[in-house]
Parts: C-alpha cells; structure tokens; sequence
C-alpha cells in the first residue's frame, strides 16, 4: 500500500501515490456510497483509499483508463478501460469487462439508470463538435 498525505496534514485534497513516486491524479475523486475513495491515475490505472484519504492503495486490475471512476446504483465500480467500460463488484480489487469494444478512446462515462444506459464522450480540443462526440450503449444495473 503506497500512502498520502491527508487533508488534515496539508489543508488541501489527499494526493494518491504511485509506485513510491507522487503521480497525478485525473479529474476528480468519487466518493462511493461506503465512504471508499476512488480516484484514477494519469496514464491510467485506479487507486483506493478505505480511510478517507489518509493512504491510497493502487488497484492491480489492468487495462484501466484515465476516466474518473463512477458507481452503479448497486455500488459497483465502473471505468473506463483500454478497449471497454471494465466494472467491479468487489470494490476495485478486480474489474472485468463489459458491453461491446469503446468506439474511440473516451475522456469520460456517466449512467443513466433511468435510461440504463452508459454514455461516453470524447473530443480533440478543436471548434467544431466530433460527429461521434458522444457515444451509448445499454446496461442494466439490476441484470446478473
């Protein structure tokens, strides 16, 4: 387990860290539903903190993109992979794939569960909106 420093130690947000070297952590962290702190890595990967933020262990799953995290409303993790959304039930120890290979590299997912599906986004910073700007496909929380 690789630690961090608090927000009671410095005022500011925890900083997760990788590997014995302090890494970047992209966009923002997810608070799930238990209180564990989800928080992806840049250049990928995911770590986890069980104690508010006080230590971060990184999550040995592979594959796992740079997207923040988000939680399903039965408390599984989901993040965007390499190549698919990868999902896990036991709290981001394991992932496993799901749905069809991603169209394009996404710089995000949400889930509507109203209309249970997952939507992804990507953009290249240009004026113009991407024709496959925004992508979707269907996943129900409540299916084994």
């Amino acid at each position: 387990m690789a630690g961090a420093t608090g927000p009671a130690a410095s005022g500011a947000p925890p900083t997760p860290a990788r590997a014995g070297r302090w890494s970047a952590a992209q966009s923002t962290p997810l608070r799930a539903k238990g209180g564990k702190l989800y928080w992806s890595l840049s250049g990928g990967g995911l770590t986890r903190s069980d104690d508010d933020g006080a230590t971060w262990s990184e999550s040995g799953a592979d594959g796992l993109g740079g997207a923040s995290p988000i939680e399903l409303p039965d408390g599984r993790i989901v993040v965007v992979g390499n190549e698919r959304l990868m999902i896990s039930a036991d709290g981001g120890d394991t992932f496993t794939p799901v749905g069809e290979p991603l169209p394009f590299a996404p710089a995000g997912v949400v889930y509507s569960s109203v209309q249970k599906r997952f939507f992804v986004w990507h953009w290249d910073c240009g004026d113009v909106v991407l024709s496959d700007a925004i992508a979707s496909a269907g996943f129900d929380w409540q299916l084994p």
